[in-house]
């Protein structure tokens, strides 16, 4: 689980700009991708590639007050 690690530093350096029906709006530098926690996709796609939750997916499950390694594939 070192790549969650890695990527829950990476999270915090991410803002959340809003929430809306089409999910979360997460900003990196100047990077924007939407998350759909839901669906566990984010516009990234390596929650999708990889099974452990983006950095992006990470804050967004922060800022919804949710556990982001809960999220994580059975697989790892």
């Amino acid at each position: 689980m070192e790549l969650y690690t890695d990527y829950n530093m990476i999270a915090h350096c991410c803002e959340v700009k809003s929430n809306r029906d089409q999910g979360y709006k997460v900003v990196e530098g100047e990077d924007t991708h939407v998350v759909h926690l839901g669906r566990k996709k984010c516009m990234c796609r390596t929650w999708d590639l990889i099974g452990i939750p983006c950095p992006h997916a990470i804050k967004a499950y922060i800022h919804d007050k949710q556990e982001p390694e809960d999220h994580v594939n059975w697989w790892y």
